[in-house]
């Protein structure tokens, strides 16, 4: 029965009534717009999507930064705001919450939203914001997004699949880093595999800290064996290890592409790691949310509020702010205003220098305001043809087999094979993962087998509250046969080395004009599968085929094997359509090199002073596991980036051993030219305070080769800071600033390390005269010489003495003849061959360009 639509009446209520009841949970999770942006200029970082990863990456960047600098103190804590473009839901995994029926509509299949398509919205939240040449199943408006809805299974990408990553997300994701762990182990508890015992307290790489927040570790409270008690003769063993010990002991025989055999690596956590807490049950990302706003302003406070979700506010553009007559048309690379479209109209939030935007809507919805906003050709640093992003853009092709094999001949096999052990009497659900790797990529399988009438699916993932039902699911695991389901998983490689539109792979594009989203009033993602669209004729499907035919006839052990469809190739390979599988990535990809990926290794565009990507675009290969974990691990990087950068780097003491310290102030010698451009705060620290234009603080003492150390802090007002460290530079007082040519043949010999987040290519005889965004020229870079590999320094000071001590940046410097290496606060952001034009020694100066920035603490060897 269908219900009146709620008018909003004229007067004002804390909570709202509907029908139903009151709107308790979305009032206390989530606020309005006005109450978010009140003080817009002072919020520190705006999260664009609240789905699995924008929600965990917004909780993170609040709990990690209230813990750092406020001391639990709440009103201390960045400013971080979540803009959702649909409305608030449920509060949970949908499968949480018993028979709700609020499902996906993968179920009714994709819909075709090729162009001119109107696809609609399924599902009530359910819809395809892009255009493409395949049909998609879509994705959840609404917040938490497809996360209150997955499936749960977490495997991690393989060391194979991650070659080809920046080594720091490599050794993040899978290496225990001693001094600065990702986090440390909640439990102590044995492997039910290895039986190796972990200890609480450890701890922990990446992987493995996710693996315990969301529930895949420890590995057995989810799907386990019932204990089966005998007094007498064989050691009951149930379906679980039965499987695994099975196809371990056999793997090399039945195909030697099977890799790995592991316990299943579910997201559903049944007990909690601390007595007297709740478990959490199958995992999303709004739980996390909804702690950290009641964490926030739970006491009713309606002002400095410190996380904030607004939901039904749909991001149309970032732009980007000005550059005057030097750049008319494109601006900076400083996203300073975000555009969006609210129940109440189009707005524009304008933010301060110093606010991060994070994009996490989905890889394909990402890339699309990344493109329209920031593009990489838009920018003029690529020429037309040449865009980056988009490129890459990578899925899973997926297909099912469902088979019965007899459970006596099965049980023959532990009988046999097992000495002392025998199939249990009772048999429940059982799961495992079976990692593959073959000659066109990696693939796999979920593993799911039951003894009951309607197979493993019919009763996975379901809360049954009432204990009769319950004990009627376990009275069913008694039929005589075994029935499995192999669910395959297969890599797709992305285009990152070849041209946007190369019909040999897949892309993301912006669609035309007639597809734009006339509602909203921008234009649409354009979803391009290669020539052979959908994908059936990729060669690693013979390979998944082959594999779980012969997965399925050594499980059958020499008894019959009865499929419950055809799975010959042609049909396992046209099973499931390409917009099906929710796993598009990599179209903004990381990397170490500016000309050859779009973010850097923390997530961060590399042409964007304040944008990052906190979602499944980051990939760089996509492997064949299910995304969800390695996406995890990537928002948490990044919000561990964003909160690092408002905090100040300190190197270890034996890092300047052998170093001399070296005053800043004037009396040590330092002179400037062509004017004072320098204020000296006290006794160690300067700062710029330019007023006529560019000039240097100097030493006028040759230096060839030495290792420098300096700290440095870059501040919000009066205008966006420009500076830098000169090396081997000539004597500037004998330079003519006036003279263009004596000011060029100075920088052309000089060597400089800059800082500048604008990132400044500034050509007097090009139009545009600045070019923005260019790795060059940023912060890090050997100016003109050597791009920096990533963004590493803090983000702009504000004014204040609660801030004296953070936001420092630490460069350490080395030059060797005609090699030099740069440290920002202990990331390798440079490593080059100076060219022959540079000289071999000079002297040592600070640029006051625009802008302040304080240095202290430089220290020489």
């Amino acid at each position: 029965m269908a219900l009146p639509r709620l008018i909003p009446a004229s007067d004002s209520v804390n909570v709202q009534q509907t029908t139903f009841g009151l709107d308790v949970i979305p009032r206390f999770v989530c606020n309005t717009w006005d109450e978010a942006t009140s003080d817009s200029e002072g919020i520190d970082v705006v999260v664009i999507g609240s789905g699995m990863y924008g929600g965990y990456c917004a909780s993170k960047i609040y709990e990690m930064s209230r813990e750092r600098f406020a001391q639990g103190d709440a009103t201390k804590a960045l400013r971080v705001l979540v803009l959702e473009a649909g409305p608030f839901v449920v509060a949970e995994h949908t499968q949480n919450i018993p028979n709700l029926g609020l499902f996906d509509p993968a179920g009714a299949g994709p819909v075709s939203v090729g162009s001119g398509s109107n696809p609609g919205t399924r599902n009530l939240v359910w819809g395809v914001g892009w255009r493409s040449n395949q049909p998609f199943v879509g994705q959840a408006y609404c917040v938490g997004g497809k996360g209150i809805y997955w499936g749960g299974w977490c495997p991690r990408l393989q060391e194979s699949d991650l070659k080809e990553w920046p080594e720091e997300v490599r050794n993040y994701l899978l290496d225990v880093n001693d001094n600065n762990p990702v986090g440390t182990r909640p439990i102590s508890h044995k492997d039910p595999v290895t039986e190796k015992t972990f200890v609480r307290g450890e701890p922990l790489s990446a992987y493995e800290a996710v693996e315990y927040e969301i529930g895949v570790a420890p590995g057995d409270d989810f799907v386990f064996d019932p204990i089966s008690f005998n007094k007498e003769g064989p050691e009951p063993v149930g379906l679980n290890e039965a499987l695994r010990v099975f196809l371990t002991k056999q793997q090399a025989t039945i195909d030697p592409r099977i890799t790995q055999i592991l316990p299943a690596p579910i997201a559903v956590q049944t007990q909690s790691y601390i007595s007297g807490l709740f478990a959490l049950d199958k995992y999303s990302s709004v739980p996390a949310l909804t702690a950290s706003t009641r964490a926030d302003h739970g006491d009713g406070r309606s002002s400095d509020l410190r996380m904030c979700v607004v939901p039904l506010t749909h991001v149309i553009k970032l732009e980007c702010a000005p550059a005057g007559a030097e750049s008319p048309e494109t601006g900076t690379r400083l996203v300073d205003r975000i555009v969006v479209n609210t129940p109440g109209g189009r707005k524009t939030l304008n933010l301060g220098p110093h606010c991060q935007v994070v994009l996490a809507m989905s890889s394909i919805e990402s890339t699309r305001l990344a493109l329209e906003s920031f593009s990489l050709e838009s920018s003029r640093l690529r020429a037309p043809g040449e865009e980056l992003m988009g490129r890459n853009f990578m899925i899973h092709i997926r297909s099912d087999i469902k088979f019965k094999v007899e459970r006596e001949k099965f049980a023959a096999f532990v009988a046999t094979q097992w000495p002392g052990k025998k199939l249990a009497d009772v048999l429940q659900l059982a799961s495992l993962h079976v990692q593959c790797e073959g000659a066109h990529g990696t693939y796999q399988y979920q593993l799911y087998a039951a003894t009951n009438t309607f197979g493993p699916d019919s009763n996975m993932y379901k809360m049954v509250p009432d204990l009769q039902i319950q004990s009627r699911i376990a009275d069913d695991f008694d039929s005589e046969s075994i029935s499995l389901v192999l669910r395959s998983s297969g890599e797709v490689k992305g285009g990152r080395n070849t041209v946007l539109k190369d019909p040999a792979f897949d892309y993301v594009d912006l669609a035309g004009d007639a597809d734009s989203d006339f509602e909203f009033g921008h234009r649409r993602a354009w979803v391009q599968f290669k020539t052979n669209p959908d994908h059936t004729s990729d060669l690693i499907w013979l390979d998944m085929h082959d594999t779980a035919h012969a997965i399925a006839r050594a499980l059958a052990n020499g008894g019959s094997l009865t499929y419950d469809a055809d799975y010959t190739l042609p049909a396992f390979s046209r099973q499931q359509g390409v917009g099906t599988t929710f796993h598009d990535a990599g179209t903004l990809w990381m990397g170490d090199h500016p000309d050859t990926s779009v973010t850097d290794a923390n997530g961060h565009f590399h042409h964007v002073t304040n944008a990052y990507c906190a979602d499944q675009a980051l990939f760089t290969t996509v492997g064949s596991a299910n995304p969800v974990l390695t996406g995890l691990g990537l928002a948490r990087k990044v919000a561990d980036d964003i909160v690092s950068r408002h905090g100040s780097y300190t190197a270890p003491a034996s890092e300047l051993t052998g170093f001399r310290i070296e005053s800043l102030a004037p009396g040590r010698g330092w002179k400037t030219a062509p004017y004072n451009g320098i204020r000296l705060l006290d006794s160690d620290i300067i700062e710029t305070n330019p007023d006529q234009g560019i000039g240097i603080y100097y030493l006028p003492e040759e230096l060839d080769d030495f290792e420098l150390s300096v700290e440095w802090k870059a501040f919000r007002t009066p205008a966006f800071p420009n500076s830098g460290i000169l090396l081997r530079m000539p004597d500037p007082s004998a330079v003519n600033f006036n003279d263009q040519a004596q000011f060029d043949a100075f920088y052309e010999s000089s060597i400089e390390v800059q800082i500048d987040d604008l990132g400044k290519n500034f050509d007097k005889d090009r139009i545009p005269q600045s070019i923005f965004g260019d790795s060059k020229y940023k912060t890090g870079a050997i100016y003109g010489v050597s791009p920096a590999r990533q963004w590493a320094s803090t983000v702009l000071a504000p004014d204040g003495p609660l801030t004296t001590e953070r936001y420092w940046n630490l460069y350490q410097i080395s030059v060797n003849q005609n090699e030099i290496t740069v440290r920002l606060n202990g990331k390798l952001v440079n490593k080059a061959t100076l060219p022959v034009s540079k000289r071999t020694k000079g002297f040592l100066g600070f640029q006051f360009h625009t802008g302040r920035v304080q240095f202290r603490n430089l220290h020489i060897k």
